[in-house]
């Protein structure tokens, strides 16, 4: 079960908007991966606001978002419980090589059907803004100002996860800035980027979306934490297509699970080392005859 958002759109025009009113009860970074409490989260993963979360996140210059408009979540503010997110993208470990392939929205929604029964599941773009934001709503993992060299700067090839150690999010999830992430996207995010989409509206009915930003910097969605773009099913002209860029890391319910569910995730994330590819373990994952 997802858990409850109950955020209230920041209203951009009652401040300043150089100067928002940022931060709140979000916690402190919880640190390297391998430091989380193993009772807490389930293996590979960080607990994301110990505390809870309570905050304004997203971008807060009104030129950022009409530039970026509808690619670009707008500042709000959200509160939620503490939850659990995979320390790297899958297959999920340091020292993993990237896919060589990525994912469309069809792999989505197999992955949306497939996580829960091993006691994982995407993220929403609330859950990925928050961990790669933190409560100090910092543009980028690693802070406030873009450093090169922080964070892999290959997208399409990039190094092993974990080779930057400089590429660490407020709460201890890496490699955010490399590759976007596949994630449900939730009534909150899409309530604050629905009015920069115009009559396009959301494409495959608003259900996914791919968050944050790649070692690219010329992207059509904004380059940063704050960036969020869309694909649906009739955006793509065969059934295989998927872009590389847009990869997907995980998130669970706090607790452990049993020995028998992680032995089976463990499985599975090794035939995705395996194989390489997510088509070779998802198939297409694209049915346009929908």
């Amino acid at each position: 079960m997802r858990m409850f958002l109950a955020p209230t759109l920041f209203a951009l025009a009652c401040q300043p908007q150089d100067e928002p009113q940022l931060g709140g009860s979000g916690g402190s970074s919880a640190g390297p991966a391998d430091e989380t409490d193993p009772s807490v989260c389930p293996a590979g993963m960080v607990q994301v606001a110990p505390d809870g979360f309570t905050a304004v996140v997203g971008e807060t210059s009104a030129s950022s978002v009409d530039a970026f408009a509808g690619t670009i979540i707008p500042a709000l503010s959200l509160q939620v419980e503490s939850f659990c997110m995979a320390a790297y993208p899958l297959p999920g470990a340091v020292r993993d090589t990237w896919m060589s392939d990525g994912l469309n929205v069809g792999h989505a929604e197999l992955l949306d059907d497939l996580l829960p029964t091993y006691g994982r599941r995407l993220c929403t773009t609330a859950e990925l803004l928050i961990a790669a934001a933190g409560p100090n709503n910092q543009p980028f993992p690693f802070g406030f100002e873009y450093r090169t060299g922080a964070c892999d700067p290959e997208a399409f090839s990039p190094s092993v996860m974990g080779s930057f150690e400089g590429c660490d999010s407020p709460y201890g999830a890496r490699d955010f800035l490399v590759r976007s992430s596949w994630a449900v996207l939730d009534e909150d995010v899409r309530a604050a980027v629905e009015p920069g989409r115009g009559e396009g509206g959301f494409p495959g009915d608003g259900i996914y979306a791919i968050y944050g930003g790649t070692a690219q910097r010329d992207t059509f969605f904004s380059p940063d934490n704050y960036g969020v773009h869309f694909y649906g099913p009739n955006d793509y002209s065969t059934g295989t297509p998927a872009y590389v860029t847009d990869d997907v890391r995980v998130c669970a319910d706090l607790g452990t699970l049993d020995d028998e569910t992680e032995l089976a995730w463990t499985e599975w994330t090794d035939s995705l080392r395996a194989s390489g590819t997510y088509a070779d373990v998802l198939g297409p994952g694209l049915d346009l005859s929908r």
